[in-house]
């Protein structure tokens, strides 16, 4: 919602971003990220300060809990200076996304007036595979900055999968198939043609958070888990019909090795898997099975759970 003021607000090219001294701990964070991207963009140099509202510069502040704002909400002044203002630092961080989209399509001044801006859906989210391409980390980081622009607060990595069979002259042994993430339990399970260590996804979840998305980690069973069974074809299914990519969901061996891989991202004191959602992908498999296939997705589920994360299917 947009209410016009008259006239226009010329920003300085060298100026501050204010956050009062008790809000400085909360706010810190959005100011140096709103200074890093003023400078990336447009060459300004602006530096964070701790004090009061000033003409001429960026000020953001918390309110009070607001329903209409709800936790990613904000209000937006524009006269003298730019005031942000939300209930919540992500409300603020947002703000500062728009103040970014207004500054590059309004280079010869801001229009004054008042914004308040709250989204229409809790989850706004892009899916990217990096299995069938990679993707390098820095394109990732890169991606986080992109999606946090406009407004989006999910990015699902979908860290395994396979190519078609038909592709691959009907031999699924010559299938392409990767898995991205570095594996100390499964010692050459990682795709040789690029992959992550755990330590970089682990960073890059947490500058992500930083830009207000939730990366969402996947790894993808039953079906598409050529990348499994290539590593050890005993984990197919002996039913050869539904092709190699499919896990066999009788065999205790399978769950045993699905746990263990799980287990590797999400135990510990420091999990490699840093959110709070994980997806366990199941998105098809053969329809023959499909109360076999409804019990393997309920273990998952529940298995998730045990480490407190929420699970996505």
């Amino acid at each position: 919602q947009w209410k016009s003021a008259k006239g226009k607000l010329v920003l300085p090219e060298t100026g501050k971003v204010i956050v009062s001294s008790d809000e400085e701990n909360e706010l810190k964070g959005e100011a140096e990220i709103l200074v890093q991207d003023l400078k990336e963009m447009f060459g300004w140099e602006y530096s964070v300060v701790v004090g009061k509202k000033e003409k001429g510069a960026v000020y953001l502040t918390l309110g009070k809990p607001d329903k209409t704002l709800g936790e990613e909400g904000y209000r937006m002044n524009i006269q003298g200076e730019v005031t942000i203002e939300a209930p919540t630092s992500k409300g603020v961080f947002w703000g500062t996304r728009t103040l970014l989209q207004m500054i590059h399509n309004q280079p010869e001044g801001l229009m004054k007036g008042r914004a308040t801006d709250f989204p229409l859906y809790p989850n706004r989210g892009f899916m990217i595979d990096v299995a069938r391409k990679f993707f390098t980390m820095d394109y990732l980081r890169d991606y986080v900055k992109i999606l946090s622009f406009y407004k989006l607060n999910e990015l699902q990595v979908h860290l395994n999968d396979n190519g078609f069979v038909e592709f691959f002259g009907n031999d699924w042994n010559k299938t392409y198939a990767a898995f991205r993430l570095e594996s100390e339990r499964f010692p050459g399970l990682t795709a040789k043609d690029g992959s992550y260590t755990k330590e970089e996804f682990r960073d890059f979840q947490i500058m992500a958070a930083r830009y207000g998305i939730n990366v969402i980690p996947e790894i993808d069973v039953p079906a598409h888990s050529l990348a499994f069974t290539h590593y050890n074809p005993r984990l197919a299914a002996d039913n050869k019909e539904y092709g190699m990519d499919h896990l066999d969901l009788y065999k205790q061996e399978v769950y045993d090795f699905v746990d263990t891989l799980f287990d590797e991202y999400l135990s510990g004191e420091n999990p490699v898997f840093v959110g709070p959602e994980v997806h366990i992908g199941t998105d098809e498999y053969n329809q023959k099975e499909s109360e076999q296939f409804r019990r393997f997705t309920n273990h998952y589920l529940d298995f998730v759970s045990k480490y407190g994360k929420t699970p996505r299917l």
